[in-house]
């Protein structure tokens, strides 16, 4: 499993296990390493400038970096993807911000004692902080040929059923890591060996089955489940299914 080392101006890192093919400022931000990226990593800002030290990191030249800047090594993380062991240097924010927090080991009984206390200071004071975020534990189906619903949508009704929200909307940034729980999963369950990639089967989901087989190829073993009529979706298979289940059932006439 490669590692990525967050270098910072201060001498300091943080080391990180990822998987291959992650993006940097992905990994960064589950790491908690501050990298300024106002455009949210849609490669449109070009501030999460970081400069590449060593390793193996996968970075094509964008117009926000100069030919000199990228021969000195700086890259934007957001368009870049960690293909083995790698070490980078973050900017002064990363720097500035981590001289700022403290953060608590709470597997530390003295830490945990230190952020007991604190919390009761601030009871005591009189202080309260309330916000409107909650933590919500969700239980999906596992998507069949006789429940076709997107991902997007078998999210956003699990909320709504879980939250009692009438209507939930999924922004981008959340549909964008919906591959990334995928590879989270994957890499807490090891006992796994065997995907099946069911893609509709026109040029969007052959292209998209071609890409998930390229990428977990050689890891797991891969079968491709696409309808065998061109064109076809697994709507449409759940609609003969169900057609088929409908005539199979039916009484057979006497006459």
């Amino acid at each position: 499993m490669p590692k990525v080392t967050f270098q910072y101006e201060d001498g300091t890192s943080t080391i990180v296990d990822v998987t291959a093919g992650e993006n940097l400022l992905e990994v960064a931000r589950k790491a908690n390493v501050a990298i300024d990226a106002p455009c949210s990593g849609n490669g449109s800002c070009g501030k999460c400038r970081v400069r590449y030290i060593s390793g193996e990191l996968e970075s094509e030249q964008t117009r926000h970096i100069t030919d000199e800047d990228y021969a000195a090594g700086w890259r934007l993380s957001c368009c870049s993807k960690v293909t083995g062991d790698v070490t980078v240097l973050v900017p002064d924010i990363a720097s500035a911000y981590k001289s700022r927090m403290k953060v608590a080991d709470l597997s530390s009984p003295e830490e945990v004692a230190i952020f007991d206390r604190a919390k009761q200071d601030v009871a005591d004071a009189g202080i309260t902080f309330e916000n409107e975020f909650t933590v919500v534990e969700l239980q999906m189906t596992a998507p069949s040929l006789d429940d076709t619903m997107p991902d997007n949508e078998r999210l956003s009704w699990a909320i709504e059923a879980a939250t009692g929200i009438e209507n939930v909307k999924l922004t981008y940034q959340v549909l964008k890591k919906l591959p990334d729980a995928l590879e989270e999963f994957l890499k807490n369950h090891p006992e796994i060996k065997e995907i099946e990639i069911c893609t509709d089967n026109d040029f969007a989901g052959r292209w998209a089955k071609e890409q998930m087989k390229k990428h977990y190829e050689g890891t797991y073993q891969i079968i491709c489940n696409l309808p065998e009529k061109e064109g076809a979706d697994y709507a449409d298979l759940a609609k003969e299914k169900k057609q088929t289940n409908k005539c199979r059932d039916r009484p057979l006439e006497r006459r």
